[in-house]
């Protein structure tokens, strides 16, 4: 099977920790778009902070997508333009809002170019911004500034984050989609949002066979996406459920476990068109 669009997660599948991105990925990533397929960094974080790291990393964002705020929203990685975007209601948001701050957490509405907060000192917002270079704002109720964001985030420690997860995925199953983007962050997205959605409905607006996706990921949020590829892969540091769900486990992201694949499935030299056999 040969593979027509390439989606990864960033954070511990494609970038390991430390955040630096390995040139051997970084030139099998190259390879992949030079044969003629599509590549696409997919993330829990913003849009605009996941474009912030990939520059970091000396990625070349021309002509190439990605796919933010847990699925919620598919980019123009050249430009920023969203070409799928699908928001929590303003009145839902501000429940989950006023349902998470019971417990010892941080809550967040990244929104645009902001991070809106109640508690911009406290080290879960301070993280957030610093990573993706985004500005902390500042507000008296988070409940009440009548957004209707991509998502709400929740940081916290482990274990009552856990609790948290528990807590409103069975307060929110019918109207949103709760789940763990790190052991520390918690993600509130729309009822149908996943990164799983976001490749299918990216593979339709590009005219390409799902069966022809292949996937990378290493976290819970990261299954869905595994499952809707064509062919879904587990790096070697992945939480159990995923290695689970993978069709194919690699190397570790220390290890740049994606160019083990990649270099397989690309090898140098190798080009196609759409749809069609390497040439």
């Amino acid at each position: 099977m040969l593979y027509d669009l390439v989606a990864s997660d960033f954070d511990m599948t494609l970038c390991p920790p430390g955040g630096v991105v390995g040139e051997r990925t970084r030139a099998a990533i190259r390879r992949v778009r030079e044969a003629g397929a599509h590549f696409t960094v997919v993330s829990g974080r913003t849009t605009t902070g996941l474009l912030h790291n990939l520059a970091l990393q000396r990625i070349d964002l021309e002509g190439m997508y990605v796919i933010g705020f847990n699925g919620a929203a598919v980019a123009q990685a050249w430009d920023g333009a969203h070409i799928v975007s699908r928001t929590l209601d303003a009145d839902l948001a501000a429940e989950v809002v006023r349902q998470a701050r019971q417990h010892p957490v941080d809550v967040m509405i990244p929104h645009e170019d902001l991070i809106h907060t109640e508690a911009p000192e406290r080290p879960f917002p301070q993280h957030e911004a610093r990573s993706n270079a985004t500005a902390l704002n500042m507000v008296t109720d988070l409940a009440a500034t009548g957004i209707a964001p991509h998502k709400v985030l929740i940081g916290g420690d482990p274990p009552q984050l856990a609790a948290v997860a528990r807590e409103l995925a069975q307060q929110f199953r019918d109207v949103a989609e709760v789940v763990l983007s790190a052991p520390f962050l918690l993600e509130v997205t729309a009822r149908g949002v996943t990164k799983g959605t976001a490749l299918a409905a990216m593979s339709e607006a590009l005219g390409i066979d799902p069966q022809r996706t292949l996937a990378f990921g290493d976290n819970h949020n990261d299954i869905p996406m595994i499952v809707q590829a064509g062919l879904g892969v587990a790096v070697g540091n992945a939480v159990p459920e995923l290695l689970a769900a993978a069709d194919r486990v690699t190397g570790t992201c220390e290890d740049e476990g994606v160019a083990d694949v990649l270099d397989e499935l690309f090898p140098p030299g190798s080009s196609h068109q759409l749809g069609s056999s390497y040439q």
